[in-house]
Formats: C-alpha cells, sequence, structure tokens
C-alpha cells in the first residue's frame, strides 16, 4: 500500500516538473519573437503567436495557492495577464524568472501571494491595479463608454461554487473586495455597439501613431 502511495506521489511530481518544463520551453520560443514598434505591438504578435490553444477553465485552482505558469491552454482572463507579463518581460531582463516575476504582481494584490483571496478574482480590481502600476491605460471613458457602477457581489453570492471560500478568512477577503469594488464607477462598452467602439478605437489609434503620440503605455 504504501508503495502504491510513493509511485502515486512520484507521478504526480513528475507530472507537475513536466508542466513546468513545457511551460519554460513555450516560454523560450515566445521571448525570441520580435518585438513590434510599440509594447502593444508586441502584445498582439505575442497573443497572435498563441491562436489554436486550448481554452482551459480553471488552471488556477490550486490547494495551498500558488503562482501557476500555464503557456500551454488559457482562459480569457489568464490569456491576457499571460501576453501582458510576457509582453512586459520583452522589455526587462527576458528570463522565465523575470516573467514569472511580473505575473504575480499582476495576479495578485500588491504582488504578494497571501492565500486565496490575495488573488485579484475581479476583473475590475486586475484592471485598477495595472493601472496604477502604469502597465496600461483603460480608454473606455476616452471612446464614448457608458458609466455604470453595478452592486458587485457573485462571488460571496455564490460561495459554493468556490472550494476555496470555505475558508472564513478568505471569503470575508473577498467580500471587503467586493464592497470596495461597488462603491467605483467604471466605464464598459455595450456587446450591441462593440462594432463602432472598434472603428472609434482604430481612428484612435491612427492619430497617435501619425500626430506624435505613438508612444504606447502598456
Amino acid at each position: 500500500m504504501l508503495n502504491k502511495k510513493l509511485h502515486f506521489l512520484l507521478g504526480l511530481s513528475l507530472l507537475s516538473f513536466c508542466a513546468i518544463d513545457l511551460t519554460q520551453a513555450i516560454f523560450a520560443e515566445k521571448i525570441k519573437l520580435e518585438k513590434g514598434a510599440t509594447k502593444a505591438a508586441t502584445a498582439i504578435v505575442l497573443a497572435k503567436s498563441f491562436l489554436g490553444n486550448d481554452y482551459v477553465a480553471h488552471t488556477l485552482e490550486h490547494t495551498p495557492e500558488k503562482l501557476v505558469c500555464n503557456l500551454k491552454e488559457f482562459d480569457c482572463y489568464t490569456f491576457v495577464e499571460s501576453v501582458l507579463a510576457m509582453t512586459t518581460t520583452h522589455y526587462h531582463a527576458k528570463t522565465y524568472l523575470q516573467f514569472q516575476m511580473n505575473l504575480r504582481q499582476m495576479r495578485y494584490r500588491e504582488g504578494v501571494i497571501d492565500g486565496y483571496g490575495s488573488r485579484l478574482h475581479y476583473f475590475l480590481e486586475w484592471k485598477q491595479q495595472g493601472e496604477t502600476k502604469g502597465l496600461f491605460t483603460d480608454i473606455t471613458s476616452q471612446l464614448g463608454g457608458s458609466k455604470i457602477q453595478p452592486t458587485i457581489h457573485f462571488m460571496s453570492s455564490h460561495r459554493a461554487l468556490y472550494p476555496a471560500l470555505e475558508e472564513e478568512a478568505a471569503f470575508q477577503m473577498v467580500q471587503a473586495v467586493e464592497k470596495k469594488l461597488s462603491d467605483t464607477p467604471w466605464f464598459f462598452i455595450p456587446k450591441e455597439k462593440s462594432g463602432c467602439y472598434r472603428r472609434r478605437a482604430a481612428r484612435r489609434r491612427y492619430h497617435r501613431y501619425y500626430f506624435g503620440h505613438s508612444r504606447a503605455r502598456f
């Protein structure tokens, strides 16, 4: 029985090692891609290079909480994070360690891993922290987006969907974040008007490039 358990644990360790090794190999390949004219253009180059990768949800769910680097499969959130972290790495040390550091700084509140509640689960909070750190600029309001201030409570209202929220400390942390986000107005683009806003964004990029404002804050 003991031998079976040891073999099982060894198998898990090998699978984990292989996953890490594969991610590092993918990173080494992608970091060699040529940079674009701006950081935003570099992000597009990197993003397009992942076309065809699988969509897989819940890849970050591990107990205890730890930094997960996975460049093989994504959900919409981890895709944006990974591309942005790789773009930032392109302009620094270009090492896998730098990529991990960038990813941690983006994914966790103030870059500190302190349990499940320290992860930025709501994209709104992720956006706010990224803007504060100067990683990018949200231009939704400049494009004419609609201002809203909804009450945010999905995670705390659906506690059973998140096993990690069984821990009271994590649950209370999420509730505190929801209250703070609910007090903050933000802008969004209605889906039915997205085509119009894409054209505005394209015109804005044209203007910034040809009239001396092409330096992208990404």
